[in-house]
């Protein structure tokens, strides 16, 4: 077991973290590499799990993730999100989020598309909408659920 972070000038960071069985091989890795300037954000993952009949994963997983994320101002902000599958060589997922923060809710619409290359279903588009209302969450600093309650 085993983690590992290092940051660069506040705008650049890496992560890892990996899972060795007793033989010392990586049965587990996440490696995540962000960049960071002013408003934007854009990242990458990796992640591996070697395949586990015990745990019930048949086979090798393996996944790029790249994304980005900007806000606009302090109400407004948007992320966009691509999976891929490496064993398989395909696109997983597509997301793209919008997000409206109020006072007492947050609002998020969003367009995502699921590839379902393993099944005969065909892939279909899901636009969503969903509401938060920030007021009643306990991690909200009391004054904004006290402008809420009122």
């Amino acid at each position: 077991l085993g983690s590992i972070k290092l940051n660069f000038y506040d705008q650049m960071n890496l992560k890892t973290n990996l899972v060795s069985d007793g033989a010392f091989r990586i049965i587990r890795n996440d490696v995540e590499i962000n960049y960071n300037k002013n408003d934007m954000n854009i990242y990458s993952k990796f992640f591996y799990k070697k395949k586990d009949n015990l745990l019930g994963f048949k086979s090798d997983r393996s996944e790029l993730n790249f994304g980005t994320h900007y806000k606009f101002n302090k109400k407004i902000s948007t992320n966009f999100n691509l999976t891929y599958d490496l064993n398989n060589r395909h696109a997983q997922k597509t997301e793209l989020t919008s997000r409206y923060n109020h006072d007492c809710m947050a609002v998020d619409f969003s367009v995502s598309r699921e590839f379902n290359h393993n099944v005969s279903i065909n892939s279909g588009l899901l636009i969503g909408i969903k509401f938060e209302l920030i007021g009643l969450r306990g991690s909200i600093k009391a004054d904004k659920a006290i402008r809420c309650a009122s």
